[in-house]
């Protein structure tokens, strides 16, 4: 939690957050089976709210994976973090082919009835 804080707070990317096309965060290595990871992530879902693109599960498959040195599609694509993964991709999709439509509309100025909050 005190990562999220930083990041937050620009301490660890020494940068400032780009606002202007937005910042998502990702969980990685979640395990519903430890009541702290249960937590933490429950906690970071209403903290982050629409800015979380996913959480990845903790999977075996992919320390099996990395030893193969094969990506987790390619090694078992029906594993836990490869269908995290996928979920987070087509969200991500969905997100870039918003924010193109809203680049448009905006360029041609032909936006009127359009609810940009309901983008990503």
């Amino acid at each position: 939690m005190s990562t999220l804080a930083h990041v937050e707070k620009q301490r660890l990317t020494g940068a400032a957050l780009n606002h202007k096309h937005g910042h998502y965060f990702v969980i990685n290595q979640s395990d519903s089976r430890r009541q702290v990871s249960r937590d933490v992530t429950s906690l970071m879902e209403e903290k982050l709210g629409e800015r979380l693109l996913g959480v990845i599960h903790r999977d075996e498959s992919v320390v099996e994976a990395n030893a193969s040195q094969k990506s987790i599609l390619d090694f078992n694509a029906s594993s836990a973090a490869a269908f995290d993964i996928e979920i987070m991709a087509k969200k991500y999709l969905r997100c870039w082919v918003f924010i193109l439509a809203m680049a448009r509309c905006t360029a041609s100025h032909v936006c009127q009835g359009v609810n940009f909050l309901q983008g990503c």
